[in-house]
C-alpha cells in the first residue's frame, strides 16, 4: 500500500469514527471553551488579588513573586509531560484528568494557610494548565467534526479574552469588599 493510499485509509477511518462514535463533538468544543475561560480567569486573577495577599499574609517580595509566577513554572512542567502522558495514556484520559486537577487545585488555593502553601498550590495548578495546552487541544480538534474545527478552534481566543475580562471584578478598584469575598 502506498503512503498516499495509507493516509487516505487513515483519514476515512478517522472520519468514520468521529461521525459515528462522537456525534456530540460540539460538547467537547464547549468543554474546551469552558476550560479556557476558567484557566484564563485563574491565570490572570492573581495579578488583581496580590494586593490582598500581601495584606493577609505579609509575604516577602520574593514569595509574592513566586505566588504570581508559580502557575507559569508549573505550566512548563505540564507542557513537557503532557504530550508524553497523552501518548502513553491517551489524550482523552489526560485531558479530563487535567481538567479535574485544575478544578481541585484552583479551589484549594482559596484555603491555603500561608504563602508557602499558596506558592506550592499555584505551581501544581500550572501543571494541568501546561498539559492542557500541549495535548488537550489536539484531543479536542480530533474530536470535532470537519468544518467545525476551525470555528471552535478560534473560539478559544475569545474565551481566553473573556476570562481575562472576568478578572476585573476581583480588582481592588471594583469593590472594597473584594477581600472578604475571596
Amino acid at each position: 500500500m502506498s503512503a498516499s493510499a495509507h493516509q487516505a485509509a487513515m483519514d476515512r477511518a478517522a472520519s468514520y469514527l468521529i461521525t459515528n462514535y462522537n456525534p456530540k463533538g460540539a460538547r467537547i468544543g464547549w468543554l474546551m471553551m469552558a476550560s479556557i475561560l476558567v484557566e484564563a480567569w485563574d491565570l490572570y486573577s492573581i495579578a488583581f488579588v496580590l494586593i490582598f495577599i500581601r495584606e493577609i499574609f505579609n509575604p516577602s517580595p520574593a514569595m509574592l513573586g513566586l505566588a504570581a509566577a508559580g502557575t507559569q513554572g508549573g505550566a512548563i512542567i505540564g507542557a513537557l509531560l503532557g504530550g508524553w502522558l497523552a501518548d502513553t495514556l491517551g489524550r482523552r484520559i489526560v485531558f479530563l484528568s487535567t481538567m479535574g486537577m485544575f478544578v481541585v487545585f484552583a479551589l484549594a488555593q482559596a484555603f491555603v494557610p500561608n504563602m508557602t502553601w499558596l506558592v506550592v498550590i499555584r505551581f501544581i495548578l500550572g501543571i494541568p494548565l501546561g498539559s492542557d495546552i500541549s495535548s488537550g487541544y489536539t484531543y479536542i480538534m480530533e474530536s470535532m467534526p470537519r468544518g467545525e474545527r476551525e470555528v471552535v478552534g478560534n473560539r478559544w481566543q475569545f474565551m481566553f479574552a473573556i476570562g481575562e475580562v472576568l478578572t476585573l471584578p476581583s480588582s481592588p478598584s471594583s469593590s472594597s469588599s473584594t477581600c472578604r469575598r475571596m
